[in-house]
């Protein structure tokens, strides 16, 4: 099912042509348009993911965000990406956990070393144009896993996270990444919407090679005009476990089989 383009409150312009379509997601994700691997990947089954780090997230924009509010909002992702992975039986080191580590071992630069902050689609992947930059992130996180008692990094970037006008849905079942609520508006009748877009990756430490990359575009939207705009926050915490979660991709399935 398409998706219709919002018109939002917030300064996202050139990013608003992402959300025309479905199949553009991955382009979006990208930032090339390179369309990384979803899911599990198939030669790196792991049979014990160990113990996961939770690294600092990172957001595509600013979205009309202070400083602060955007840390709060970034700390909510990994908070729900925490909570996610622990429901999974997964043991989790969270992302504060990782900077008390780093801050006494004297090593809290190691983080801004990585740079993690670009697009996922992009990060730690086979025929990277990245070269001796890629190279030294993972000298990096080789030098990290013994330092955090960690065998895999997970990785999260924040591509959307606002609130807007969107079209009514008519003639149209919700799904997993439409959520109508109340009783169907006509497409003609805009109506306010929550919009969340996150992908997440988890990286083996000891190599620097993905071992499961996903994401979702998730968009709800209120049933009348003049209702109030559906909880971004609530959103995006539905957001993240749909990431996680889904059936096919998200790292659910993978732990069932362990």
């Amino acid at each position: 099912m398409a998706l219709m383009r919002p018109t939002y409150t917030t300064g996202l312009a050139a990013a608003l042509l992402c959300l025309l379509a479905l199949p553009l997601l991955t382009a979006c994700a990208s930032g090339k348009g390179a369309q990384a691997q979803t899911g599990m990947r198939a030669d790196l089954t792991p049979t014990d993911l160990g113990t996961i780090a939770v690294m600092p997230f990172s957001a595509s924009d600013p979205f009309g965000m202070d400083p602060e509010a955007q840390a709060q909002m970034l700390a909510l992702y990994q908070k729900s990406a925490e909570a996610e992975l622990g429901a999974l039986g997964l043991k989790v080191l969270s992302t504060a956990e990782v900077d008390s580590k780093l801050q006494s071992a004297g090593r809290t630069e190691e983080l801004a070393r990585l740079q993690l902050d670009r697009p996922l689609g992009e990060l730690f992947e086979s025929g990277s144009d990245q070269g001796a930059l890629e190279d030294e992130r993972q000298v990096l996180l080789r030098e990290l896993g013994p330092m955090l008692d960690a065998r895999t990094a997970f990785v999260g970037r924040v591509i959307y996270h606002t609130d807007g006008i969107c079209p009514g849905i008519s003639g149209a079942n919700p799904t997993a990444t439409i959520v109508h609520q109340g009783q169907e508006a006509s497409a003609e009748r805009r109506v306010p919407c929550a919009v969340s877009h996150f992908e997440a990756k988890l990286i083996d430490m000891a190599t620097g090679r993905t071992l499961w990359y996903n994401r979702a575009l998730r968009e709800v939207r209120a049933a009348n005009p003049t209702d109030a705009a559906p909880d971004t926050n609530d959103n995006a915490s539905q957001t993240v476990k749909l990431v996680l979660a889904d059936a096919d991709q998200g790292l659910q399935a993978i732990t069932a089989a362990r």
